[in-house]
């Protein structure tokens, strides 16, 4: 229960960035409003990460956090990626920062689908023969 609470409150703070990252044509003409925004964004994205931090801490076989976390990592990188082009800042250091948060995507998506298939494999084994016998053919 501990685990969902963590997890839900992560999801809380998406759904904050995601409602903030819609600028109006007004913000993109004042560049120091974008550059608020995109502090904000960021600071409930790294929220959000905590959160699903705090899930796995509870429950380490919590396969929605891991996927979560991809997804928080993913929409942080294309921010950081797309503020990156519009604000012309140093390309270098940038660009190593986001390559490290696509990474990260990746492998909480390869452990998330990893658990969720171990899920389904010991769910499948533990069914009666029969019907399992349904879902291979």
């Amino acid at each position: 229960m501990a685990a969902v609470a963590f997890f839900n409150w992560g999801n809380i703070h998406m759904s904050h960035a995601r409602k903030r990252l819609r600028l109006t044509e007004e913000d993109e003409v004042v560049p120091v409003r974008v550059k608020e925004a995109y502090e904000w964004i960021r600071q409930e994205y790294t929220k959000a990460g905590k959160r699903y931090n705090e899930a796995l801490n509870v429950k380490p076989d919590f396969y929605e956090a891991f996927l979560a976390i991809a997804l928080e990592k993913f929409e942080h990188a294309k921010l950081c990626w797309n503020y990156v082009i519009n604000s012309k800042i140093d390309l270098e250091k940038s660009c190593i920062e986001v390559l490290e948060m696509f990474s990260k995507a990746e492998d909480s998506i390869e452990k998330g689908s990893a658990l969720w298939n171990e899920i389904e494999r010991r769910q499948t084994k533990e069914m009666p023969k029969d019907n399992r016998g349904n879902l291979e053919g």
